[in-house]
């Protein structure tokens, strides 16, 4: 069984109250809130229906100040009884809510809020090292030097022979025209002598 405590401090007119008889009853064992100067009810359960009583006193920890131990977190009324066994006793009436007031278990969890502004633009990075220099393709480099060669040649022979046309030409022209050498020619003409020219 599980047992639930209930405190609390009775003050009169001059102040702290010490000695009065403090009880505990079940909120609803009551149609209505009671009143002072109302009693108590009657044929109920010690220990069930109502818990008590506890004496008013710096036992508890100061003046006027009581204790109660109750087996049900439900709401109670607080009677006090002054003064104790007094055939001209009052009864004062409070109520207690606090152990209904206990923090019960977490509840489901919320639906996720929406998402947030971006967020400002973090800062350049530092520029990163230098590559390995790549090594010479020796082929690729011969193949490049013995294409360069073989233009080169051709570019030469192309120059040379017009160099040479050139030359050709600006003999002729010291030369002058040619003129073709003087021949003889024999000629053979039918039923004459062979003439000479």
């Amino acid at each position: 069984m599980t047992n639930y405590l209930l405190s609390g401090t009775v003050a009169g007119p001059s102040g702290f109250l010490n000695g009065a008889g403090v009880y505990a009853y079940k909120a609803s064992l009551f149609t209505s809130p009671p009143t002072a100067g109302q009693p108590a009810p009657t044929g109920l359960t010690l220990g069930t229906d109502y818990f008590g009583p506890a004496t008013t006193g710096t036992q508890w920890g100061g003046p006027g100040q009581w204790e109660l131990t109750v087996t049900a977190a439900v709401n109670y009324y607080i009677g006090v009884q002054y003064p104790i066994g007094s055939t001209t006793a009052q009864w004062y009436w409070s109520f207690d809510d606090s152990l209904t007031q206990i923090k019960g278990d977490t509840g489901a969890q919320g639906p996720q809020g929406y998402q947030g502004n971006q967020g400002y633009q973090g800062t350049q990075g530092n520029q990163g090292t230098q590559g390995v220099q790549g090594t010479r393709d020796t082929k690729a480099t011969k193949a490049f030097r013995e294409l360069r060669a073989y233009k080169e040649l051709r570019v030469f022979k192309v120059i040379r022979a017009s160099k040479g046309q050139q030359v050709r030409k600006a003999h002729r022209a010291l030369q002058g025209p040619l003129v073709p050498k003087e021949r003889k020619v024999s000629r053979v003409l039918p039923d004459h002598k062979v003439t000479k020219v």
